[in-house]
């Protein structure tokens, strides 16, 4: 939650938009851990990144991807490491976009995972 807060404040410096998503893909995995220790409690010993979005996709009544924040996982990989298995970058390939479109939808994760609060429409 502190990366996802601090991500909404670097996101106000345009020259800091870089360092805005890194925050903002550490608070995914952060999500998705606590998303993981949520379906332990539920009965899942062992829930991986499709339990995930289909938990997710459940709760928010939406159409998900196959695995937990699919393509922005994908993004993170691209970002954090230079060469990986989708080739290799000298910059990473994210777009600013990815940054506020994946932090609008991990607000809508937090508030469900810290508060239990659902609000409609609130994951595209």
């Amino acid at each position: 939650l502190v990366t996802l807060l601090r991500s909404s404040l670097l996101m106000c410096y345009p020259h800091l938009l870089a360092e805005a998503i890194n925050s903002t893909f550490i608070s995914l995995d952060a999500s998705f851990s606590m998303l993981q220790r949520r379906l332990r409690a539920l009965g899942n010993p062992s829930p991986s990144s499709k339990d995930a979005s289909e938990f997710i996709s459940d709760i928010f009544n939406t159409e998900g991807p196959d695995k937990y924040f699919q393509c922005y996982y994908e993004s993170r990989i691209m970002a954090f490491h230079p060469s990986s298995r989708f080739g290799e970058f000298a910059h990473s390939p994210v777009i600013a976009d990815d940054c506020y479109d994946l932090f609008d939808s991990l607000i809508s994760v937090y508030r469900y995972l810290v508060c239990g609060d659902i609000r409609a429409n609130s994951l595209r």
